[in-house]
């Protein structure tokens, strides 16, 4: 999705009517498979403008269609996404439901990125619910099922969670320990990608951990090449 200033409205609609095709065509496919990829990159892209009444509606039909049909994997991604929709609308307790349906299916499956993804969402339920011992344990146990998955980029991601909840908790030998381990992963991604956005936000929390250990200077070096 086309995000500069001067194309984002025609960028957004062209998105929209790329997507609603997408559907049209999986809709006379008759293959559920397509049908329910179609409605959740329909209800993504309403999820990233905004818009969680309909991105609900398209999640809400892409479960009933992978359902109907048997296509587990895809149920599991719907109730996933419709988790995230419904944390959004401030539902927590049904957004907490529908990711440990989507844990138990793509545990069924043996599959580790989708299993890491669910075990993520919880991750965040327990943190923003203050239960920052069970959130880090879901942590753990989705940067395990990313690792099996060889997903890198979702690795330093829960380093960096990591990093914030031992901050919380007054930890932060245990932040210094992710957080370096979340920066040598960003520093692999950024090499192959030429995206240093992953080691910026490394740096900054390198900063603030070495201030509150009481080595400012080192804090500020970090903080200078976060800024740069």
């Amino acid at each position: 999705i086309e995000r500069s200033s001067g194309h984002a409205t025609s960028a957004r609609d062209s998105a929209a009517l790329l997507a609603r095709q997408a559907i049209a065509l999986a809709d006379s496919s008759g293959q559920a498979e397509l049908r329910t990829e179609a409605l959740l990159n329909m209800g993504y892209a309403y999820y990233r403008w905004s818009a969680l009444d309909s991105a609900r509606h398209y999640d809400q039909q892409a479960l009933a269609v992978s359902r109907e049909a048997g296509y587990t994997r895809g149920t599991g991604r719907a109730l996933n996404r419709l988790g995230n929709v419904l944390w959004l609308q401030d539902d927590q307790a049904a957004a907490k439901i529908r990711y440990e349906e989507a844990r138990a299916i793509h545990v069924a499956l043996d599959d580790p990125q989708e299993i890491g993804r669910s075990l993520n969402n919880l991750a965040t339920v327990y943190r923003e619910w203050g239960e920052y011992q069970q959130a880090i344990q879901l942590y753990l146990e989705a940067r395990t099922q990313y690792e099996r998955a060889g997903y890198g980029e979702g690795v330093a991601w829960l380093d960096f969670s990591l990093t914030i909840l031992h901050k919380k908790l007054g930890n932060l030998e245990r932040a210094l320990e992710a957080i370096t381990a979340s920066l040598a992963t960003y520093r692999e991604l950024a090499a192959q990608s030429g995206d240093s956005a992953g080691v910026m936000i490394c740096y900054g929390q390198l900063g603030d951990i070495h201030d509150q250990m009481g080595d400012p200077e080192r804090g500020l070096d970090y903080h200078l090449r976060a800024l740069r």
